[in-house]
């Protein structure tokens, strides 16, 4: 299953926000939109965004002041912001940047501009994220939430999956026969067939798409992992 990037939206204005949430659904984000600030903490708490677009002239509340409170809260701090802002002056970016934004886009702006800031924003993010990633082929397998990453997108693996692929990327071409690949997954004495084993690499090739046809079968042997020449 790909996982889409979730972006929520706080934004008071109805023709920019729908505007927005429209460019962002075409580009393939999982999108939810708040008109205020107290819509938009509750969004933020309950949906776990990976990234936050924040207008600064919300109704109920300064949006600088709700910016902080993401920061300044555990379970929202480390959620990327971008800032939304009629508010063009210099010293309103620089103390956004400085404070409380990863980036800051002064309105207005054009659809290719708001995509393009998005995007660098989820590069920097995923750059500094690197220590828990290895990548081959096409293929970029993140420890720490383990999941993986193709040219298609995220996907979500099990943890048999993710513990499979890990081991046969991590030694390409090497061939690692089903009761191998069971003894790294469950260990020797746990009761997994080799049938399971088969029916593993075939749900974990139909996850990763084009990139699956790395997986190969060696008959009689096993299973390894082809590195691309």
């Amino acid at each position: 299953m790909l996982l889409k990037t979730k972006i929520l939206i706080i934004e008071d204005n109805d023709i920019s926000r729908e505007m927005i949430e429209e460019i962002l659904t075409e580009e393939g984000y999982e999108v939810q939109s708040a008109a205020t600030g107290t819509q938009g903490w509750s969004l933020a708490e309950k949906y776990d965004p990976d990234l936050i677009l924040l207008d600064l002239g919300l109704p109920d509340i300064d949006g600088a002041q709700l910016a902080k409170r993401f920061r300044k809260t555990a379970k929202t701090k480390d959620i990327l912001l971008i800032v939304l802002s009629a508010r063009d002056s210099e010293l309103d970016i620089v103390t956004g940047l400085e404070c409380y934004a990863d980036d800051y886009i002064t309105k207005p702006f054009k659809d290719k501009m708001l995509t393009a800031h998005i995007k660098a924003v989820l590069r920097r993010k995923n750059t500094k994220d690197n220590t828990d990633l290895i990548s081959i082929n096409e293929i970029t397998l993140n420890i720490a939430t383990m999941t993986a990453k193709t040219e298609e997108g995220e996907i979500a693996l099990s943890k048999t999956e993710f513990d499979i692929l890990f081991a046969l990327a991590s030694k390409p071409e090497r061939i690692y026969s089903r009761a191998q690949i069971i003894t790294i997954v469950k260990g020797e004495d746990f009761p997994v067939t080799e049938r399971a084993v088969d029916m593993s690499i075939a749900r974990l090739r139909k996850k990763l798409g084009k990139a699956g046809e790395y997986i190969e079968t060696v008959r009689g042997a096993g299973y390894r992992f082809c590195k691309k020449q």
